[in-house]
């Protein structure tokens, strides 16, 4: 994605007030309304209305998405998902709106579905990313409860470019094993590796104690 100098930011200010401007209704996507922000036109019109000016206007979204995610006051996560399916209308690349935003959906507001719908159009649109199938994977085993899924998104994401070597053999061991917590943890504590985002790493980490509470609890 293409950086633009600060006077395209200001130009996708400027549009974006046009934007709301425009905008004839104030509709609500699953009965979740705005938190102190706009409500958004649909993705096609927002193309049309940004004009040659969509990567700045995405990156205005996308500044406004990671305030939300810092924000410790209550959050609309309906806001949140609207907002970065509207970045990836308008920049179908942007990779950080995929993996960050669906990580935020599913671990922090256990939105699997929200998820699971940007991580699939993250698919559709960067088929070339390991970590997009990788997260689907994640989301099938620990939320869905479903390994076979898991494991076909698993397997995917095994056979990208620059994969992680180890995704072969998690695979395996899901369609073998039908996915145990012990996997579950492992793909956790991975994920907690490779974020660095502070609150995110924080919502992860208590999933990682959840897990091992209830492996012990199991033991005894």
């Amino acid at each position: 994605m293409n950086r633009r100098l600060p006077i395209s930011i200001l130009c996708a200010v400027l549009l974006w007030g046009g934007a709301v401007w425009f905008q004839k209704t104030a509709s609500t996507i699953r009965g979740a309304e705005t938190k102190g922000f706009y409500y958004m036109l649909p993705g096609p019109y927002l193309r049309l209305v940004a004009l040659e000016y969509k990567d700045a206007v995405a990156d205005f979204l996308w500044i406004k998405a990671i305030h939300f995610i810092s924000d410790q006051g209550d959050k609309d996560y309906g806001w949140f998902y609207i907002a970065l399916d509207r970045i990836t209308d308008l920049d179908p690349k942007f990779s950080y709106a995929y993996n960050t935003g669906a990580i935020t959906l599913s671990v922090l507001s256990d939105n699997v579905e929200w998820s699971n719908a940007l991580l699939k159009k993250g698919l559709k649109n960067e088929p070339e990313k390991w970590d997009i199938p990788y997260l689907l994977g994640f989301n099938y085993l620990y939320h869905l409860k479903d390994p076979l899924q898991a494991a076909c998104y698993m397997k995917i994401a095994s056979t990208k470019k620059n994969s992680p070597p180890h995704l072969a053999s998690l695979a395996a061991s899901l369609y073998q094993k039908g996915g145990h917590r012990d996997l579950a943890l492992l793909v956790l504590i991975q994920m907690y590796q490779n974020t660095h985002d502070e609150t995110l790493k924080e919502g992860i980490r208590q999933r990682i104690e959840k897990l091992r509470r209830e492996g012990a609890d199991a033991g005894h």
